[in-house]
């Protein structure tokens, strides 16, 4: 702005006209507030740059409220809460520590009396002489359960030998005497003496008698084992001694082959009987038999 004229003329600066101001809700009232305010719309200030006044204005918040600070307080723990907590948390440690001692206690106990029985088993073998034996392996049901055979009382064993005499070859005049014995199951030998004493049966008007004096030897084979006992098919042989009645001696005998069973009652008690046939050889000074001749076996005796 111009005042006067010419050259005593004075220039005047314009005159700085004040900024709108913007108004805002203010957050809160106070000496502090309306002090900063007032200062951003005076007039020496309008010239500052914009960062001056921002920087007042940031210099200008609010305070924190009482209200927010009780807030804060109200959410922070006290110190009782606290010490309640952390007795708490002891509480449950020791009874942690607790169980698992008893625990360990127990455990060691249990091992303790294994021990104990242990030992005091040894010490009662030790005292009877006898050597601990371990324990046997638990067995498995078709081990445990007893089989028909082996359950209740023990099966009889069967005898090996056997002592016979036939009563029909004494009626005829021959005295055997068999001893007999099992070789395995389906097998057996026997032997025993041969006597020739007495006219038989058949010669009981003969007026003239003769002895012999021999041995016996037969073999048994037992169709479906069992031996001394069951089926057999047989082979037995005789050779005596004979001496007539008028000095005259001489040898004689026969061979048979025969078929037939053999029963042992009450495991010792021995009946058997076969059939079959002969060949006779058994003279002497015109006496005894010589020919083809049925063949018969009957015998009783006893099993051991």
């Amino acid at each position: 702005m111009f005042t006067g004229r010419g050259a005593g003329a004075i220039i005047h600066p314009p005159r700085a006209q004040p900024r709108a101001t913007v108004e805002t809700e203010p957050v809160m009232t106070s000496h502090r507030t309306a002090s900063h305010s007032h200062s951003l719309t005076h007039p020496r200030l309008a010239w500052r740059p914009a960062w001056v006044a921002l920087a007042l204005a940031c210099a200008a918040a609010p305070a924190p409220t009482h209200a927010a600070a009780r807030v804060d307080a109200a959410l922070e723990p006290s110190a009782a809460d606290l010490e309640e907590d952390a007795a708490a948390d002891d509480d449950a440690a020791n009874a942690s520590d607790d169980a698992n001692a008893s625990d360990d206690a127990n455990a060691s106990d249990d091992a303790n009396a294994d021990v104990s029985a242990s030992d005091d088993a040894a010490a009662d073998a030790s005292a009877s002489g006898d050597d601990p034996q371990p324990a046997a392996p638990p067995t498995s049901p078709a081990e445990a359960t007893p089989s028909p055979s082996t359950s209740g009382a023990e099966a009889p064993r069967t005898p090996r030998w056997t002592l016979q005499i036939d009563p029909l070859t004494t009626a005829l005049g021959y005295v055997h005497l068999q001893v007999e014995r099992a070789l395995g199951t389906h097998a057996s030998i026997y032997a025993g003496p041969h006597l020739r004493l007495f006219n038989g049966l058949l010669d009981l008007d003969a007026t003239r008698t003769f002895i012999g004096i021999g041995a016996e030897l037969g073999v048994r084979w037992f169709v479906v084992g069992g031996a001394p006992k069951g089926w057999w098919v047989e082979a037995r042989g005789v050779l005596a001694h004979l001496k007539a009645d008028s000095g005259v001696t001489g040898i004689g005998g026969y061979a048979s082959v025969l078929g037939g069973y053999t029963a042992i009652f009450g495991g010792w008690f021995v009946l058997s009987g076969g059939l079959g046939a002969q060949y006779i050889h058994y003279t002497v000074d015109g006496l005894g038999t010589k020919t083809f001749f049925p063949a018969a076996h009957t015998a009783l005796g006893v099993a051991f």
